[in-house]
């Protein structure tokens, strides 16, 4: 079986009577885009692709934790200039 996500492709062998694997594919795109998810049975035999709990999960990039940090730290300065404003 041949599955192809965006730039990155894996081949897959499966057999009759092989018992379920889990199988992993790594993408990283280069650009906000739109990608394809492909199945494709590339063996001549009447196995067919078999598919069990296919999942596509989106990971942060660092910048993205960058911000929310940034953030939390502006919220955190802005809660103590008020607690002393108040305070005096």
């Amino acid at each position: 079986m041949l599955v192809v996500f965006g730039s990155a492709f894996d081949d897959f062998t499966v057999r009759s009577g092989d018992d379920f694997s889990r199988e992993t594919i790594s993408f990283t795109p280069g650009v906000t885009d739109t990608y394809s998810l492909i199945f494709q049975n590339a063996g001549g035999d009447d196995v067919g692709a078999v598919l069990d709990n296919v999942s596509v999960v989106a990971v942060p990039e660092p910048e993205t934790y960058a911000m929310l940090l940034a953030g939390l730290g502006l919220l955190g300065f802005t809660a103590l200039r008020r607690k002393t404003k108040t305070q005096l």
